[in-house]
């Protein structure tokens, strides 16, 4: 079966970022490497949307909240901005708390709330497992680690979120390109 991997999402999808985090253990880890990720579409969001190449080029002071309030003025569909201020959330909650321990209820809000993004591809509606490298993580599996459950998040909102730009800047006539693997 074909993927669909954006080129101009490839700040997004590192290599070695994106094996690690499916390789991880540390769950302090996957939620900062999510966060990198998170922060990435974002640049690319902006960077598309506005024609520039590097729309924030003084990253080191610009925060995560602020990149997002701008990137919702310059259009990123709302249903995606509020996943992305949910994994901040979390984030945040680890960077000031750092015995925070993440509850189910954390992850469920996350799962529904990426389970409201429209796309225009039916088999991408409604994410309940992924598979990646032999290994299965399913939301329904009682007991399920976190960790699973963060991974199986970030994933599912990782394809929406190729869909909903892919989408998006069609409709803006926006140059976005496809590389099939």
């Amino acid at each position: 079966m074909a993927t669909a991997i954006y080129e101009d999402l490839s700040a997004a999808y590192n290599l070695e970022n994106m094996k690690a985090l499916m390789g991880t253990k540390d769950l302090l880890g996957a939620i900062l490497r999510i966060h990198f990720i998170l922060e990435a579409f974002l640049d690319i969001w902006c960077n598309k949307i506005t024609n520039c190449e590097d729309f924030f080029d003084l990253k080191r002071f610009t925060s995560f909240d602020t990149k997002l309030e701008i990137s919702k003025k310059l259009g990123l569909p709302s249903e995606l901005a509020i996943v992305f201020k949910l994994f901040n959330k979390i984030r945040n909650k680890f960077a000031y708390r750092p015995n925070y321990v993440i509850c189910s209820n954390d992850l469920d809000s996350i799962y529904q709330a990426i389970n409201q993004i429209n796309t225009n591809d039916d088999k991408n509606s409604k994410f309940s497992m992924i598979a990646f490298n032999g290994r299965e993580i399913r939301w329904d599996t009682p007991d399920a680690p976190i960790i699973d459950s963060l991974l199986l998040n970030y994933f599912a909102l990782s394809q929406k979120v190729n869909d909903v730009f892919a989408n998006e800047f069609l409709k803006r006539n926006i140059s976005f390109s496809v590389q099939v693997q």
